[in-house]
């Protein structure tokens, strides 16, 4: 968890992440990784991580939205890399307008 005072200080640092939180970063990642045998940016056994907000002020309405276009956001880099992505999850690929 990345809390929100970590956000206030990236924010204070002039939104740069310190070293510290970098290492907490690097390590979770790492954790992760090892415990799920998927690799962050890999292709071939991608690991996956939902990030949610933990916005001080809540987004009204967002929970009770259906049927609205996602906005799926990756470390793919391109088109091609990002199609295979999400056809490894089963979703569908829009070309972004």
């Amino acid at each position: 968890t990345i809390s929100t005072e970590a956000c206030t200080q990236y924010y204070n640092d002039d939104k740069q992440i310190n070293a510290e939180i970098q290492e907490q970063i690097t390590a979770a990642i790492a954790k992760l990784e090892e415990q799920t045998g998927k690799v962050l940016g890999s292709l071939e056994n991608p690991l996956l991580v939902s990030v949610r907000s933990g916005a001080r002020a809540s987004m009204p309405g967002m929970p009770k939205a259906h049927g609205m276009n996602i906005t799926f956001v990756t470390t793919a880099g391109d088109n091609q890399k990002g199609k295979m992505l999400l056809e490894e999850l089963g979703l569908p690929f829009k070309k972004a307008k």
